[in-house]
């Protein structure tokens, strides 16, 4: 049974996708009056990233100490499904009494979205998309930071992500979305979401579009932003969450939207054929119709 906490441990966390309206379904997930979500940890990698890990539970927990006694404390980093194998046993053990949400995007157009995200944020050097492919697929990334922003194509393997996640959590503890009904129907995606969580279904979020293609307005305070402000004195005297959300309103003020580069048509049909049997076995153990992922061309 799912019941409210009795400490300031979240019992919710949305684990993925990147580039696929996390970061909206967050926010309106934060507006219900029995919800906590604080921005700041909407994308923060501690089950992911070693440096925050190691700090322990205790430290992450801190994190949510302005909790107000809401039922949800809720979560979020977008690769948290695609390193299930490493951050689904460690969520298990913090608390094996989650409730998961993921989103999942057609994998050709979240890989693409995913690299133009990371030439926007400075994590991707590499000029073409193919070419970045290429990198991927010749084992180049090493780093967390890089295989976390420039892992295109492995991150769109979800079949194997999801049931790596079913080894450690009952399947009804996982809610999967499709971007797409996130896109065309934000309230009953809304709903099913508040379902899932066991609250108020009838709350009524304020909608607000998802995140639009965006460049930097200026090149130099995005490389600056990129990875967080290093400056000792700034970690001494604001607090890690504050940071956090300055950086991010920082981002925001700093993107101006724009239309998407065109993709060539032979790049698609290569993503086609990465994808083909994955879309055939996500169907099989989702159990959703994923026919308008195949073939994709915007």
């Amino acid at each position: 049974m799912f019941n409210p906490l009795t400490e300031v441990l979240p019992n919710a966390v949305l684990i993925g996708v990147q580039k696929a309206g996390t970061t909206a379904l967050y926010n309106w997930i934060s507006q219900h009056p029995e919800v906590f979500g604080d921005p700041a940890m909407k994308d923060f990698p501690f089950f992911c990233d070693a440096s925050y890990f190691n700090k322990g539970s205790d430290w992450f927990t801190e994190r949510f100490s302005n909790w107000n006694g809401e039922k949800i404390i809720l979560h979020g980093y977008v690769h948290y499904l695609s390193f299930g194998e490493e951050t689904a046993p460690r969520l298990k053990a913090f608390n094996p009494d989650l409730k998961l949400l993921a989103v999942l995007r057609n994998p050709a157009e979240r890989a693409y979205s995913a690299y133009l995200q990371a030439r926007k944020t400075g994590h991707e050097p590499i000029m073409s998309f193919e070419e970045a492919i290429d990198n991927e697929l010749a084992g180049n990334l090493s780093s967390f930071k890089d295989t976390a922003n420039r892992s295109y194509i492995s991150h769109g393997y979800y079949s194997h992500s999801i049931s790596t996640f079913w080894k450690h959590f009952d399947p009804d503890q996982l809610k999967v979305l499709l971007y797409d009904n996130l896109k065309n129907d934000p309230v009953g995606s809304c709903i099913e979401v508040f379902e899932h969580l066991s609250i108020d279904k009838n709350f009524t979020a304020k909608i607000t579009s998802l995140n639009r293609y965006g460049m930097p307005r200026s090149r130099w305070l995005q490389n600056l932003l990129k990875d967080g402000i290093k400056w000792s004195v700034a970690r001494e005297l604001v607090p890690l969450n504050t940071r956090i959300r300055l950086r991010q309103l920082a981002l925001a003020i700093n993107t101006k939207t724009g239309e998407k580069p065109v993709l060539e048509t032979s790049i698609w049909q290569r993503l086609d054929d990465f994808y083909k049997s994955e879309i055939d076995r996500l169907e099989n153990i989702i159990g959703r119709d994923l026919s308008s992922w195949r073939n994709y061309r915007p």
